[in-house]
């Protein structure tokens, strides 16, 4: 019986043993298959920052031209097509399209009270070439009637002198001598008559002329200020149209209507506030903003990233690969601007709109686990020893 015993607690201890060896033996491999992956294994390194969805092209902002009052709203919803020029918001602008109004309606009242003028004028240039005629030919007239009459008057004195020569020979009697003088001397008297009035009508012509030539530079003078005046209202309907138009406010590029301001009709709006943002047509693209030591020197253009996009399960909707495409070599606000290219066919059921957002994971390297035990023990050491020195400066 004791025998028997001893044999059983040999057995057991046996068994002990082996079951110890086995252990030993699968805590060995695993060790060892452990120290061969965590030496030869490759494992994907890669940073994560928050990303969106842009168009490549800046979109053109929507700004109030002038401070009024929101007259009409042509456009409301979000995300619709607009073209060119196409008209989006309306300013008051009463009072400039009445003033535009009178403006216009003067001018048309001093181009009617121009022309009546300008006729008047052309009458009066008329009249004034016919009076110059006219004076030219009485004083023709005058002068052909003076010459007439001093041919009278010399052969007038011519017999009085003959019928004096004759009363010397005799052949004459004193009363057809004085007869002879006194025919003389009526005519000369006639000739001065012809002088004087030929002078007179000189004078009056002239007269007539200066105040004729007077009417005509009043004339002129008053067509020069009322053609002042019209250009004057021109400039003003000019000036009050370009009011008019800059209170109708246009698209000025062909896109997409991204952003709207809230807006009610007769709210005010101030000089150079924001209404609404037109995105132009364009490629979409991925923009990061990632920290500087996650960025600098360790992202560049051509890695490889994958972005998952807010409110879109990745294990539903797959990420989107991507590449890098640019990196920014100055900071903004503290980070560093990383652009990633989208395939020209983005894969999968997501259809990309401008303003999405997500989280963009971009490939850096890969490394051992060991590689990035022993980095991340450094930069740990590192951080350790850097508090440790800048304690007693702190003390």
């Amino acid at each position: 019986m004791a025998s028997d015993f001893s044999n059983t607690l040999e057995s057991l201890r046996a068994d002990s043993l082996w079951r110890i060896l086995g252990w030993m033996l699968t805590g060995v491999l695993v060790i060892g298959l452990w120290t061969v992956w965590f030496f030869s294994a490759r494992v994907l390194v890669s940073e994560s920052a928050p990303a969106r969805v842009e168009v490549s092209q800046t979109a053109y902002p929507i700004e109030a031209p002038v401070s009024g009052r929101i007259a009409r709203i042509h456009v409301s919803e979000l995300n619709r097509a607009v073209s060119k020029g196409e008209l989006l918001f309306e300013l008051d602008a009463e009072s400039q399209r009445l003033e535009l109004e009178e403006a216009k309606a003067r001018r048309d009242a001093r181009i009617v009270q121009r022309a009546l003028l300008d006729k008047e004028y052309r009458i009066e240039l008329s009249l004034q070439q016919d009076v110059t005629e006219n004076a030219r030919l009485l004083l023709e007239e005058a002068r052909l009637r003076q010459e007439q009459s001093g041919t009278l008057t010399a052969q007038a004195h011519s017999e009085a002198a003959r019928v004096g020569t004759l009363l010397s020979q005799g052949f004459a009697s004193e009363a057809e001598r004085e007869l002879a003088v006194a025919r003389a001397q009526q005519q000369q008297a006639q000739s001065e008559v012809f002088r004087i009035a030929m002078a007179r009508t000189a004078r009056d012509s002239r007269l007539s002329e200066g105040a004729r030539q007077v009417t005509l530079e009043r004339l002129k003078r008053d067509l020069s200020l009322l053609d002042g005046e019209i250009d004057s209202d021109r400039w003003l309907i000019e000036r009050l149209t370009h009011e008019i138009e800059r209170r109708r406010i246009r698209a000025p590029v062909e896109g997409q209507l991204a952003e709207r301001v809230p807006l009610q009709l007769d709210r005010y709006v101030h000089e150079g506030e924001s209404l609404a943002s037109i995105l132009p047509p364009g490629n979409l693209r991925v923009v990061a903003a990632f920290s500087p030591s996650a960025a600098i020197a360790r992202i560049h253009s051509g890695q490889r990233a994958f972005v998952r996009f807010d409110g879109f399960p990745w294990l539903h909707f797959g990420k989107l690969p991507v590449t890098v495409s640019h990196v920014a070599s100055e900071l903004r606000e503290g980070r560093v601007r990383v652009e990633l290219s989208i395939p020209a066919v983005p894969p999968g059921p997501l259809v990309l709109q401008h303003g999405m957002s997500g989280f963009v994971d971009v490939e850096l390297t890969q490394a051992s686990p060991a590689v990035l035990t022993l980095q991340a023990l450094g930069q740990r050491l590192d951080a350790m020893g850097g508090s440790s020195l800048q304690a007693p400066e702190a003390h």
